[in-house]
């Protein structure tokens, strides 16, 4: 409803195997054009900023250590 709007194209991302397609997809416009990245809201999207935060607060993805240490 966003992209409607403003009289842009949308496009919507539901599954990970969207996200290329959609991608090249909206490159091909001539103009703007908005992507909806839909994810499960349990899922930790990084860089995040914890409510309330500032975003000199970002919280970075975790390291792991690498196989075999």
């Amino acid at each position: 409803k966003l992209a409607q709007a403003y009289d842009i194209p949308g496009l919507a991302v539901l599954e990970k195997d969207q996200v290329i397609p959609a991608i090249k997809q909206a490159m091909t416009i001539d103009g703007p054009a908005l992507i909806d990245f839909r994810i499960e809201q349990e899922e930790n999207v990084y860089p995040m900023v914890a409510p309330g935060g500032s975003i000199g607060d970002m919280l970075r993805r975790p390291q792991t250590a690498e196989v075999g240490e």
